[in-house]
């Protein structure tokens, strides 16, 4: 015998099982009660209360330690037929075969009716006049025509239990899924896994066979999550979903806010849809919300043509309803959680940056005032080459603390989009030149040139962009060994409107690739030890990649760990002839 239990969850199941053995002490209390009523013979009253103390033993026997809980569904039925016999013996007992203990059997029934599922919930109606005509009917007179009547009778109660058993398993399938949507949206779930709980909440409660979960992304959408198809076209909608029905149907669902519903989808999309040829012949859309604005919408397929009734329509709302304050609230939960990481990486970042600017200033500004005081004290000690060591010190730390300055306030402007490019002609093959040559002289590293054979010229801000190519220069001298290379590439379109690329390459310790994407942020420095030797604030490559990007190019990097780095600088080579805001 498989049947299955009338609710999913333990707790509401366990407590259908302890009201049958509760119903059958209340059944035999009845028996004990009213035996002096029944029967006037002394014998018959005593057989009646036996007959109860046996039921109320064996409703005992499964409610002892809760053994209930642990019975198997055929131990439940057989216990039901035992309450059956029990019946049908306190009815010859009295003597009578329409004896009002009849109507007893009318529980066993509901319960069989209500507790089990399939082709049993009808045995108890179809055995109870059996088992009653099989004992009745050894000692008493039974009408012919009893037995069917009764037959008739019990049928009709165990169909009228198994309608309010199945309303009942379907408002709480409905409520189940209902909560597990909500119950998913806690913690940081990845919408592919929330949507796909949707999903099978809604093919719960409506009964269709495929579904879909629509989310919008600005202006583009994205499938999360799909149910009911084969896995390779669920796998072509999740990662290519514009080249699905969804991207088309639920438009206009998502615009307007309403259901959209196709009960022959080919007519609409064509017999040679992929979700045709699947089997999908119906399908509708409903809108999925979170505090009134449309996130996405939730799709129902079907393999026969079908459209929503009423019953089908109010569950699947309320399942958008959830959904929708489902992934709203993860969508949000991620947003407070990826914006708290933020703030901890800048707190972190501004951590660093003061203890970096500490030593940073600090160390050009001592040796400054150390310079200063010896020449005061020992000038007149000192020859013309110490002198000159002095003053070039002087000079050189100047310079640097200046540059580290010049650095904060150019980022403090950038900060603010207040970038200002001042435009004019520039000759790149002498511009990169120029700048290699700058490098050299304050690295003491040769920059091997890549010149293209025709001169490239352009507009732009030459100042701004020298820093671009001088920073990038010196970070390749800084992190790689003096004997390696490095290189300076240049190359340019073929026409005034083209693109003008500068390469830098070096051959040094390279960057590992789970840096590369923070390799620009601001304060950032890949290794502290290197960094604190080579100096600086951790603002030149975020500084280079804006000014960069104020000439409306960009700024890229490939490295290979222990191989070396190419950062590529591409800007157009023709430029506003005017100075502009960038920001």
């Amino acid at each position: 015998m498989t049947t299955g239990a009338l609710f999913e969850d333990r707790h509401t199941d366990a407590r259908m099982r302890q009201t049958i053995p509760q119903f059958a002490r209340l059944g035999a209390l009845t028996v004990a009660v009213t035996a002096p009523f029944a029967t006037d013979s002394t014998r018959g009253r005593l057989a009646l209360a036996g007959l109860a103390l046996a039921a109320v033993a064996i409703a005992q026997l499964v409610s002892w330690r809760n053994r209930v809980d642990r019975l198997s569904h055929d131990a439940v039925f057989v216990l039901l037929l035992a309450y059956c016999v029990l019946i049908a013996l306190a009815v010859t007992v009295t003597g009578d075969a329409n004896s009002p203990y009849g109507l007893l059997y009318v529980i066993p029934t509901v319960f069989t009716a209500v507790f089990f599922t399939g082709w049993v919930r009808y045995a108890i109606a179809v055995a109870a006049p059996l088992i009653n005509y099989a004992i009745v009917g050894q000692f008493l007179d039974v009408a012919p025509g009893d037995q069917p009547i009764r037959l008739c009778l019990f049928l009709l109660v165990a169909h009228f239990g198994a309608a309010v058993a199945g309303t009942l398993r379907e408002a709480l399938r409905a409520n189940t899924a209902l909560h597990s949507v909500l119950e998913a949206s806690t913690g940081n779930p990845l919408d592919a896994d929330l949507a796909g709980i949707g999903i099978d909440a809604a093919l719960s409660v409506a009964g269709w066979d495929a579904g879909g979960v629509v989310v919008t992304e600005g202006d583009r959408i994205a499938i999360p999550a799909v149910r009911g198809i084969s896995p390779e076209l669920a796998r072509l909608y999740t990662e290519r979903p514009l080249e699905s029905a969804a991207a088309v149907i639920v438009r206009p669902v998502i615009g307007g806010g309403g259901t959209a519903e196709f009960e022959d989808l080919a007519e609409f999309v064509g017999a040679d849809h992929p979700l045709v040829v699947e089997g999908i012949v119906s399908l509708a859309a409903l809108p999925v919300a979170y505090h009134g604005a449309v996130i996405g919408a939730l799709l129902v397929g079907h393999r026969q043509h079908r459209r929503l009734d009423d019953r089908e329509r109010d569950r699947l709302v309320r399942v958008c309803e959830q959904l929708g304050l489902a992934l709203g609230s993860a969508s949000a939960y991620r947003q407070e959680t990826e914006v708290a990481e933020n703030l901890r990486e800048l707190n972190r970042r501004k951590d660093e940056f003061l203890a970096n600017i500490s030593h940073e200033l600090r160390t050009p500004a001592a040796t400054i005032k150390l310079v200063a005081a010896t020449l005061r004290s020992s000038a007149d000690r000192l020859d013309a080459d110490q002198l000159a060591e002095m003053y070039g010190t002087l000079e050189r730390r100047s310079d640097h603390l200046s540059e580290l300055i010049g650095d904060l306030l150019d980022e403090a402007v950038a900060d603010a989009g207040e970038t200002r490019l001042a435009i004019g002609p520039i000759d790149w093959n002498d511009a990169v030149r120029r700048w290699a040559e700058i490098v050299t002289l304050q690295t003491d590293r040769e920059v091997t040139l890549s010149l293209p054979p025709k001169p490239v010229t352009g507009a732009g801000d030459a100042v701004k962009l020298e820093r671009v190519v001088v920073n990038l220069l010196s970070n390749a001298a800084k992190f790689s060994p003096p004997e390696t290379a490095i290189e300076l590439r240049l190359s340019g379109g073929a026409n005034p409107d083209g693109i003008v690329e500068v390469a830098v390459v070096d051959h040094g310790i390279g960057i590992a690739a789970d840096q590369l994407d923070r390799i620009f942020d601001r304060f950032h420095q890949v290794d502290g030890g290197s960094t604190r030797v080579a100096g600086g604030f951790g603002l030149g490559l975020s500084l280079a990649r804006h000014f960069v990007e104020a000439h409306g190019g960009t700024l890229t990097v490939e490295s290979v760990p222990g191989e070396g780095s190419t950062f590529l600088v591409r800007v157009p080579r023709s430029a506003a002839s005017v100075p502009r805001l960038a920001g």
